[in-house]
């Protein structure tokens, strides 16, 4: 990745952040909506209670240091478009390809959604062997509506009133 890349997918990652807002369960059911801050991701990140292992089966990545963010998911061999790399969820809960992979502006994999309601990691172009796998969040909140992450246009259009 060049620095400008990695420029460009931070700023796009803070654009999503400004975007988003979290729904939240507060007293009596009622549903807050809190921003999406930097330390919300990170304890969604951190967040291990849901973890669900990744089958063995499925060996196309591992976590290593990433220069967009933290940790990250990165190729252990050249992929092809399309590719299944994996589960991101399983039961409800998330696999490290749901909890590791880092946003990018331009991203070679996507989380699509099977009728099963698992979230599923494709590549979306080719994939070099260690190059780092990332996935644009917007598209993975679209795919993802139990994650209670929502646009703000889309909430305020859902429901009529500010997110904020």
């Amino acid at each position: 990745m060049t620095t400008h890349t990695i420029e460009a997918d931070r700023a796009d990652y803070a654009a999503f952040l400004a975007e988003h807002c979290m729904l939240i369960e507060g007293e009596g059911g009622r549903v807050d909506r809190v921003p999406l801050t930097e330390e919300i991701v990170r304890r969604i990140v951190d967040y291990r209670a849901d973890h669900q292992d990744l089958p063995p089966e499925f060996d196309a990545a591992v976590v290593a240091p990433s220069s967009l963010e933290g940790c990250g998911m990165f190729a252990t061999r050249d992929m092809e478009s399309g590719q299944h790399i994996g589960p991101a969820s399983i039961n409800g809960g998330r696999t490290v390809l749901g909890r590791m992979t880092n946003h990018a502006k331009c991203p070679n994999c996507v989380f699509l959604a099977t009728p099963g309601g698992k979230l599923e990691m494709f590549t979306r172009c080719k994939v070099k062997q260690w190059e780092e796998l990332t996935i644009d969040y917007r598209e993975a909140v679209r795919a993802n509506p139990a994650s209670g992450v929502r646009c703000i246009a889309a909430a305020n259009e859902e429901e009529g009133n500010a997110c904020l």
